[in-house]
């Protein structure tokens, strides 16, 4: 499982799959989960940095899609923080990204 989630990663950030395929993102979820924070040994930031991107480009998806895309955010933001450098690369990664959704949010 742990060598395939770059690839899964990859085929949600280039659209090689149905877009908003929130399958993909349950199928992805499913895997963090049962990972756990100890098993993402040393894809934990990088998966982070990817669903952050994800994050950032997303246009127009539904619920389900964002909801899924969130859980896998946490899943993995709780592997990055797990490992000792990682809470701080995690911060980094994260917070511009949600600063910038708080930012241009409609009221």
């Amino acid at each position: 499982l742990l060598s395939m989630i770059p690839t899964l990663l990859e085929l949600l950030l280039e659209g090689r799959s149905i877009e908003h395929n929130d399958h993909l993102l349950r199928a992805l979820s499913a895997w963090l989960t049962f990972l756990g924070p100890g098993g993402l040994h040393g894809i934990a930031v990088p998966t982070l940095q990817a669903l952050t991107r994800l994050l950032a480009a997303v246009k127009g998806a539904g619920a389900d899609y964002l909801h899924n895309l969130f859980e896998c955010l946490a899943l993995a933001l709780k592997a990055a923080c797990a490992s000792p450098d990682g809470s701080a690369a995690a911060d980094a990664i994260v917070l511009p990204v949600l600063g910038q959704m708080w930012e241009q949010q409609d009221d």
